[in-house]
C-alpha cells in the first residue's frame, strides 16, 4: 500500500470546499499530501455554505498535514494563475493538480445564448487548459506529476437537458490525451474521472420530492443508487499516486454503471 502514499506531495484542487471536489481533498490529506483548497467565499456564502472551506481546511489539518485556502473568484481573468501562485508561495511547487471547478446549467438549446455558451467553455475547458499551463511544465521539469480532470458522465451519454455542459466535457477529454501524450515523456500521469449522478448541493433540488428521487436512482444506473462524493475518492488517490503509475490518458468512469442505461 506504499504506493498510495502521498507523503512530501502537494495538491492543489480547484473548487474544492464541497461535494466530490472536498472528498478529492481529504483522501488526498488522508494518504498524506498537503493540499490547497481552492473556493469562492461569495458563491459559498450565497447558496449557504460560508465556513465550508475553513472547515475542510482543519479537517485536514487535523490528519497531520499542512493546508491552505485560495480563495478566488475563478471566473476573472488571470484566476488561475493567482490561485497556483498563492497555493504555491503557501505550501511549495504543486505536484498534483485536480481541475473540479466548473458550471452547469440546465436547459434547451434555444436557452443558451452567446454569453452563456462563453461562460460555459470558460469555466468547464478553458480554466482546465490554464491550470495545466500553469502547473504541468514545472511537473515536467520535476519529473514527477499528476494532472487530473473531473469530467462527467455527460461526454458520453450526453442529456438533452445539458447540451453545453456536456460538449465542454467532451472537449476536456480531448485536452486529457494531449497532456497524456506530450507530458508523460516526463513522468507527468494526466487522466480524467467521469461521475454519473453524484448526490451533492448543486443537485439538491433532485431530493425535494423523496419518491421522484427513489425511482430516479432505481433507473440511473444497474446498482440503482446514486453516488456519493466519498465513491469517488478510491480512483482519485489511484490515479493522483505512483500506485497508478501506468494509467496515462484516461478516463475513469465512476458512475455505477450508468453508460449500460439509455439517456433521460
Amino acid at each position: 500500500m506504499d504506493s498510495f502514499r502521498l507523503d512530501g506531495r502537494v495538491a492543489l484542487v480547484t473548487g474544492a470546499s464541497r461535494g466530490i471536489a472536498a472528498a478529492i481533498v481529504e483522501v488526498l490529506a488522508e494518504y498524506g499530501a498537503a493540499v490547497a483548497i481552492h473556493y469562492s467565499s461569495a458563491f459559498d456564502a450565497k447558496i449557504g455554505h460560508p465556513d465550508a472551506a475553513e472547515k475542510l481546511k482543519q479537517r485536514c489539518e487535523s490528519l497531520g498535514v499542512k493546508a491552505t485556502t485560495v480563495d478566488c473568484d475563478i471566473s476573472e481573468r488571470d484566476a488561475v494563475r493567482r490561485i497556483v501562485a498563492s497555493a504555491s508561495d503557501a505550501l511549495g511547487p504543486i505536484d498534483i493538480a485536480v481541475s473540479s471547478a466548473s458550471m452547469q446549467v440546465v436547459g434547451k438549446l434555444a436557452d443558451f445564448d452567446q454569453d452563456l455558451v462563453d461562460a460555459h467553455f470558460r469555466m468547464n475547458y478553458m480554466r482546465t487548459l490554464e491550470l495545466a499551463q500553469e502547473t504541468v511544465p514545472g511537473m515536467a521539469e520535476r519529473g514527477w506529476g499528476r494532472f487530473l480532470a473531473i469530467g462527467s458522465v455527460q461526454q458520453y451519454l450526453a442529456s438533452t437537458r445539458m447540451p453545453i455542459y456536456a460538449s465542454t466535457k467532451a472537449a476536456q477529454v480531448s485536452l486529457v490525451q494531449y497532456l497524456a501524450n506530450a507530458y508523460g515523456p516526463n513522468g507527468v500521469n494526466t487522466n480524467s474521472i467521469s461521475p454519473g449522478l453524484v448526490a451533492t448541493d448543486r443537485n439538491a433540488f433532485r431530493r425535494e420530492d423523496e419518491d421522484e428521487w427513489q425511482a430516479l436512482q432505481k433507473g440511473i444506473c444497474p446498482l440503482q443508487r446514486a453516488g456519493t462524493p466519498e465513491d469517488i475518492k478510491g480512483a482519485a488517490l489511484l490515479l493522483c499516486s505512483d500506485a497508478g503509475g501506468y494509467i496515462n490518458g484516461a478516463d475513469i468512469q465512476v458512475n455505477g454503471g450508468m453508460l449500460l442505461r439509455a439517456a433521460d
